[in-house]
């Protein structure tokens, strides 16, 4: 296995630490700067100017200046932060000195309330299997078998309409599995070129039986819909909800019903769907909109990188994106934590294609630490 050498005179490795505190997250971040004739002082300042700026940076924020330090801290705010983002808190983990490098280590506890995100302007890759029924025998009435496959092309449908955010992955896999471990949900986002997952079940089709009788014509009828979103960077379960619904059902129950058709969608119990798929659709996109967009590496060369993001998901030519590598560590209470490997120099985008790009380092130097699946994304 190869060894990374991402360790250059101001860079940072970034360490995501879950917060118990809403919407807070804690980064650990490492810069470095050079000694100059023998001024500590300023050459610590450096490192922890570039420290804090690279944590700020990688949480959302657009750093203008970080000046004010005290013993190697800032003392106040006197620095500009477009997206609106907060340090709670701001701690000095380590410092050492090697030869003319010094080398500062913070954690910085931020809370970011961005009001314009930059990554708004990508569309975030989504694949959407075909949503599971867990309880067939509840579409006996009607022979509603078919209705996790229509009820998932309608979502699609509500998606493209509704969901600027959202860029749906084609898939060839219709169903997939409830229960997926991390490993194997990073390997659908690496197979589908996807940074999300949408799975959803329907779990409850049942016809009200207090509402029957001999002379009635419109019974009612019930769907449960439970669903997720995770993230197929890490593995994780970044969103649960659940709508159900309970409606006239205007069928006769001894008869087959189409769920494709538009009698179906039209009539109250389909609009009644209809009206649930789009409320999840609207919170979907509201959740990933300000979230990064995550490109994947898959092509490697000397002088440029190819992605698997293009026009689809609103890349163009001349963006500034920035590499890097996670790593997921487990610690001993079992425990993740992610580390943000960065690549210190700026790529930019020099050509791009419907689902993919080019890009090259605008330094002119090699990417010579890149490696297939590491991640590119706009900051």
């Amino acid at each position: 296995m190869n060894k990374r050498c991402w360790s250059p005179l101001i860079g940072a490795v970034l360490l995501l630490l879950q917060s118990n505190m809403a919407f807070s997250e804690w980064y650990e971040s490492s810069g470095q700067a050079i000694v100059k004739n023998n001024n500590i002082q300023l050459a610590r300042k450096q490192a922890t100017q570039d420290a804090i700026k690279q944590a700020l940076l990688f949480a959302g924020a657009s750093v203008n200046s970080v000046q004010q330090l005290t013993d190697g801290l800032l003392s106040n705010d006197e620095f500009e932060i477009r997206s609106h983002g907060e340090v709670n808190q701001l701690q000095l983990v380590n410092e050492s000195r090697a030869g003319s490098v010094i080398t500062v280590t913070i954690h910085a506890d931020i809370f970011a309330q961005p009001v314009e995100c930059p990554e708004a302007d990508y569309k975030k890759s989504l694949i959407m299997p075909w949503f599971n029924l867990n309880q067939r025998e509840h579409a006996v009435t009607g022979e509603l078998y078919d209705l996790g496959q229509h009820t998932a092309q309608r979502f699609h449908y509500h998606l493209r309409r509704q969901a600027p955010a959202i860029w749906v992955q084609p898939t060839q896999q219709r169903y997939i599995k409830t229960e997926l471990t991390s490993q194997e949900l990073m390997g659908l986002g690496r197979l589908h070129h996807a940074q999300y997952l949408f799975s959803a079940q329907i779990d409850n089709l049942a016809i009200d039986n207090n509402n029957i009788g001999w002379f009635s014509s419109e019974p009612e009828r019930d769907f449960a819909i439970n669903y997720q979103i995770k993230d197929l960077t890490n593995g994780v379960v970044i969103h649960s909800g659940q709508r159900t619904v309970k409606t006239r059902y205007e069928f006769d129950l001894h008869t087959a019903v189409d769920s494709s058709s538009t009698a179906f969608w039209q009539s109250s119990y389909g609009n009644a769907i209809n009206a649930a798929l789009d409320s999840i659709a609207n919170e979907a996109n509201s959740l990933l909109v300000c979230r990064p967009a995550h490109a994947r590496v898959i092509e490697v060369k000397p002088d440029f990188l190819v992605i698997d993001m293009g026009k689809s998901h609103g890349v163009m030519v001349g963006d500034k994106l920035t590499l890097f590598q996670l790593v997921n560590r487990i610690d001993m209470s079992q425990h993740s934590h992610y580390r943000h490997s960065v690549f210190p120099y700026p790529a930019e985008v020099q050509q791009v294609f419907e689902n993919t790009a080019i890009i090259i380092n605008t330094d002119g130097l090699p990417f010579n630490n890149i490696q297939l699946n590491d991640y590119a994304v706009r900051r």
